[in-house]
Formats: C-alpha cells, structure tokens, sequence
C-alpha cells in the first residue's frame, strides 16, 4: 500500500510497524511521540521510506531487525528519546540522505548480526556518537556526513567489522573514530578532521585497516592506538592535528606503512609504555618538534622511513626507550638526526642514512646508551657522532664529510667505537675530551681536512689496533693533561705530524707503527719525559722523511723502549741519527729539548703502570 502526509503518533510499542510480506510506501509522514518505537520493520519486512518525520520517540526513532530490508530516503530523525535508528538481529536495509541528529544516544547503532546500507545521510548533534557499530555488527557505510556528535563519530567495538568508506567525519567533541574490545572494520578513504580527542582511536585489541585516509586539523592527535589496539594502516595522510600525528601507548602493536605524518604542531610520531608495533616506508616530515620521540620501554621497530625536515631532531629515543632503527633515511632535521638519552637504548643498524642535519646527526648524552652499526651519517653541520655522557657501541658505520668532527666524545662518556669507518670529515675524526674514556679498536681514519684523532683535555681511553692515514692535520694529536693509550695504531702517509704530543700531555704508546707523514713522524712538545707522564715502548718510527731540524740526542731517549736504567747515553756521531729524530724546529721545541743536549744524561723515560 500507500501512505501519504499521515500523522503517526502515541502508539504503545510502535507508531508504525512494518512485518513479514509487507511492503509498503510510506510518504512525507509525521511519525513522533510514540511510547516504545517510531517506526519497527522487522520478520523480513521491507517498505520504502521517503521524506518523513521521525522524532520525539521515547525508544528507538526507527528500528530494523530479524532480517528486514527496508528502504529510508530523504527521511529526518531526531530528538529520539534513545537512538535515532537501531539495525539489529541480522537487520538490513538501505538508508540514504536521511538527515539523523539530536537524538538522546547515538545517530545510528548497529549490532547483532545487523548489516544496512548508510549512504550520503547528515549524521550530527547527537548526544552518544554518530554511528556505534557492536557485538557484531556489519554493515556499509559510505559518503555520510558525520560531526558534531558528542562521543565518537563512529565507535566500532566487540568483534564488528563494518566497512567504511568516503565518509567526512568532523567536528566531533569526542574520538572521530574508535575501534575497542575486538572490533575491526575496513575505513578507507574518508576524511577525518576538527575532531576534539583523537582523530582514530584504537584500543583493547581493536584490529582495523585504515587505508587512504585523510587524518587532519585535529584539536587532538591524528591516530593513537593503545591499551594492546592493533591495526594496519596504510597510505593514510595525517597532518596539521594540533598534538601528535600517531601516538602508541601501552602495549600497543599496529603496522603503519605508507603513511605521510606531518605538519603536526608537536611530534609526529610518539611512542611508550612498552608499545611495539612497525613502522615500513613512511613519510615522518615538517612536525613542530620531533619527528619520531621512544620513551618509557617503547620498543617500536622503524623501516625505511623517511624522517626529514622536522624542526627539532628526527628520532628522540630517551627514558628507557628501546626501538629499532633499520635503513631509514634521517635528514635535514633542525637538531639531532638521532637523539639518544635518559637510558634511552635504541638498535639502529642496517643502513640508516642519517644526513645534511643542522646539528649533530647522532646525539648521545646524558646516560644514552644502545648500538649504532652499519649505518651512513654524512654531511651533518656540527659532529657526524656526538657522546656526551652516553655509552654506545658504535660498530661498522661509515662517518664523513662532515662539516666538524666525524665523532666527538666528551662528557665523561665511556663509548666503543670499532670497525667504523671515518673519511673527509672537516675539524677531525675522532675527539675525546672532557674526561672521557673511550675504547676505540680497528676503525679506518683517513682523509680528513683536519686532524685524524685528537685526545684533548683530560681526554683517556684506549685505542688500539686503528689505521689512520692521510689526513691533512696530525695522525693523532694528544693535548694537556690527555692520558690515552695507544697501541699498535698504523698512523701513516699524513700530510701534518704522525704522532703529535703538546705540552702537558701524558699516555702509554705501545706499538704503533708511524711512518711516511709529511711533517713530523713524532713531535713532543714541552713534556719532561723524567716526570713519568709518557711511557713508550716498541713503537716502529720511520725517520726517513727529514723535515727542517732534526735532534738527534732525542732519538735514544725514544728508543729506549722502557729500560728501567739510562743514566748514560752513548757518545754518538750525528751522522749515524741523520735520519733520526725529526721535530719541527720552534724556539719553545729547542728549549724543551735542551735536557738532550749533553753528552751524559741523567734523564730515564720512566714506565708508568697501567
């Protein structure tokens, strides 16, 4: 049948009711102020629905149940005492440009096996969320217009798998979207903005995939998934929202490929409270401060990510954060490419590109630690390494071309530094200072502009087994009060000295090979070698270059390899040491060496215990 312009009011269950074999049209109705239901399609009924009121109900404005398929068009429900439209028990149905607001509990529920069609309706103002999909729902929901509801715009939970798509999801005073306790869902391509907590939500055990969205403008965070939320989201845009673009917290474990994360107005991604989950192929770029902050046993796994142009550094890992760090290309950051901190222990390997930084393209300070192998840091403004009061292990990276040192050490840090790599770095390769005391073993220290190893001011440590060769400054310059050990170093074919020694400086040089450097092979400058400040002891000194003076009363004190006993040297000719000692010749060097001068000495190079 046909019904037109009929007013359907303060019936006890339903204004309307729509059974089994019914299908009727029901046109520009008022169907209000019932005491149970507006309008009930249920037992298979069907019917269309075309520009009706339907309001002021004290249940349900309209409900759909036990397989029913009607058809509302064009219809406006409101101000429902309860829900605005409930599908439920294996409901159907198609509702399309309804105009659904202001009811007392959500705009739309769908639970129980309900699976309608939502198409281009206004979903808004309600007073619970916009659509809540539970305990099994379905359903496809596709074009709305969803905002301004005062929960979620659409709440997915317990074990729901709705799909959702081309939706504007906005305005919303709470979650734009929230998927809980086991719900999934498909929701692709919609816009989700201006939302006031999260822009999507995942929470205990919530699984969507989230593909193609556009997440953005939130007063809140664009995505945060917590409390074990999982989820893949995919090739989704998320930027300019007002805190963090993705935030994981407490166990969370989703999988975030493709995405594009910036222009937020604080970090883009943040992650903590023993989160995991992955992070494959996407773009962390242009955030207010960092790009990616681990913190608080956080131990999230990063791929191929670009992390780039974010206005404090690209990866802060700091309050025993962990993560894993793997061929993620980290540049043209405002601070640190990498910041390491605070017990922060972080994995980064396997090909990190951490480069053209405007500061230090690796930080490690104030109780960092982790390992950083097998990576790239090239062409940072300030030191490629930086450790000051950290202890990493640094391990097979390659570090150049930067614009100061390749690694500086200070601090009171206590690093290992092995197998790396260091070339074409501008001030040196390597600096300790500030009583730090590094291990560095096997490294390849070669063609800097500067010095190749500078121990500076109560700088230790040991460095054993290194190749530093041609490098424009000194092989290894140790400054006052420097007390390093140097053991079977090759510091050869320098354009500046091989082994240089300023005033006041101390150590143990045990077997270094020091050959063809264009300056000096060895300069010792103001040290009194009787004070017990300088030990050395089988070192291989090629004194074939001869620079513009020489000392041959120097060159037995040197090879003297540690002798307890040297209280005479004997008398010999010069020409037999022409090819000696070579030292560059200063006023201060020939005053220092003046002790060398005669022909009986009573100066021992005294041993120093290590």
């Amino acid at each position: 049948g046909r019904v037109e312009d009929c007013r359907f009011a303060e019936c006890r269950l339903a204004n309307l009711q729509i059974e089994s074999g019914a299908d009727p049209v029901i046109l520009r109705c008022k169907i209000f102020q019932s005491h149970g239901v507006g309008v009930r399609v249920t037992d298979k009924g069907k019917g269309l629905l075309i520009g009706n009121q339907i309001y002021s109900n004290r249940s349900s404005n309209v409900c759909v149940d036990d397989e029913a398929e009607p058809i509302f068009r064009g219809n406006a429900v409101y101000e429902g005492s309860a829900d605005g439209i409930m599908v439920m028990s294996n409901g159907l149905g198609t509702f399309e440009d309804n105009d659904i607001r202001s009811n007392e509990g959500s705009g739309v529920v769908i639970m129980s096996g309900g699976e309608p069609t939502l198409s281009k309706n206004t979903i808004h103002r309600n007073r619970a969320h916009g659509i809540f999909v539970t305990e099994d729902g379905h359903g496809f929901i596709k074009r709305n217009e969803i905002f301004q509801n005062v929960l979620a715009g659409i709440y997915i939970d317990s074990e729901s798998n709705p799909s959702i798509s081309h939706n504007r999801v906005s305005n919303g005073l709470g979650t734009g979207i929230t998927i809980a306790d086991e719900g999934e869902g498909r929701i692709e391509d919609n816009d989700i903005f201006l939302n006031k907590l999260c822009g999507i939500e995942v929470r205990t055990g919530g699984n969507p995939l989230v593909q193609a969205n556009r997440i953005y403008e939130g007063i809140g965070v664009g995505v945060k998934v917590t409390t074990d939320g999982r989820g893949t989201f995919k090739e989704n845009q998320i930027y300019r929202n007002s805190h963090a673009g993705v935030v994981l917290e407490n166990g969370a474990k989703p999988i975030f490929e493709g995405n594009a994360i910036f222009e937020g107005e604080t970090d883009g991604v943040n992650c903590s409270s023993y989160s995991t989950g992955e992070f494959v192929k996407n773009k962390i770029v242009k955030n207010a401060l960092m790009g990616v902050v681990i913190t608080r046993h956080a131990n999230t796994k990063f791929v191929q990510n670009e992390v780039s142009a974010n206005r404090r550094s690209g990866f802060q890992i700091a309050d025993s954060g962990r993560g894993q760090l793997e061929g993620n290309d980290v540049c043209f950051n405002v601070e640190a490419g990498i910041r390491i901190e605070s017990d922060g222990k972080p994995l980064i390997e396997k090909d990190n590109r951490i480069h053209d930084g405007l500061e230090d393209g690796i930080l490690v300070a104030w109780g960092g630690a982790g390992v950083i192998r097998g990576n790239r840091v090239f062409r940072n403004k300030k030191s490629g390494i930086r450790i000051d009061g950290g202890n990493p292990l640094l391990r097979k990276n390659m570090i150049y071309s930067g614009s100061m040192h390749g690694c500086l050490v200070t601090g009171k840090s206590a690093a290992r530094i092995e197998r790396n790599d260091f070339f074409q770095n501008q001030v040196c390769a390597i600096r300790v200072d500030g009583g730090s005391s590094p291990v560095v073993k096997k490294n390849l220290i070669h063609d800097g502009k500067g010095d190749g190893l500078v121990v500076g001011s109560t700088g230790a440590g040991v460095y054993e087994l290194n190749r530093i060769f041609m490098n424009a400054g000194a092989g290894v310059k140790v400054e006052k009060n420097a007390d390093p050990d140097l053991i079977e170093n090759q510091i050869n074919n320098g354009n500046g000295v091989g082994l240089h020694l300023q005033p006041g400086a101390k150590g143990r040089y045990v077997g270094n090979d020091i050959a063809a450097n264009y300056g000096d092979q060895l300069r010792i400058e103001g040290n009194k070698l009787g004070t017990g400040d300088l030990h050395f002891e089988n070192n291989r000194v090629d004194w074939s270059f001869q620079p513009s003076f020489k000392h041959p009363d120097l060159a037995p004190i040197v090879r003297q390899q540690g002798n307890k006993a040297f209280l005479e040297a004997p008398e010999v000719p010069t020409s037999e040491f022409s090819k000696s000692m070579t030292l560059k010749h200063t006023s201060s060097l020939a005053k220092d060496f003046e002790m060398f001068s005669h022909k009986k000495l009573s100066q021992t190079l005294p041993i120093r215990k290590i």
